[in-house]
């Protein structure tokens, strides 16, 4: 019964919604700018490369960029976890965070190791053979990405 009373329309009028979200709009905008402005400057490499090395290399990295982005979504997704344990201060956060460093780091490492090896056949294979150079892009960036995962998971702990 309280379900059904929670789904009236009444609730749903956008004054009641405004009233109800109005205090995390000033929070929504910040994480609004913060993510935006991230976003920038992640992709500004790829201005800086076509600047300085032209469209041809801007392309075969930007392929290298979008290949590594792959080796950071496991640890964002762990770092949303130590942000959720942490911020409710749970028993045993710190050494669960921790843990999920050490396995993001081992992860990361490998994985990026991994990937190393494949590049010139996993560029070719996904993005044609025109794209085979950008492995050693790749390879330049994967020392950074690895260390971006951890980065993700320690930043998102730090937060909390």
């Amino acid at each position: 019964m309280l379900f059904r009373s929670a789904l009236r329309p009444t609730l749903l009028r956008p004054a009641r919604a405004y009233a109800v979200l109005r205090p995390y709009a000033r929070f929504a905008v910040l994480v609004f700018a913060v993510t935006s402005l991230t976003q920038v400057v992640q992709r500004i490499d790829i201005v800086l490369v076509e600047w300085f090395r032209g469209n041809r290399d801007a392309g075969l990295y930007t392929v290298a960029a979008q290949m590594a982005d792959t080796m950071l979504i496991v640890p964002a997704a762990l770092g949303a976890v130590v942000f959720r344990r942490g911020a409710r201060a749970e028993e045993g956060h710190w050494e669960d965070t921790l843990r999920v460093l050490r396995w993001t780091v081992a992860l990361s490492v490998v994985s990026a190791g991994v990937l190393a090896i494949a590049a010139h056949e996993l560029a070719t294979r996904l993005f044609g053979a025109q794209y085979g150079a950008s492995a050693t892009a790749l390879r330049c960036l994967l020392p950074g990405v690895a260390l971006l995962g951890a980065q993700s998971v320690i930043s998102n702990y730090v937060v909390s």
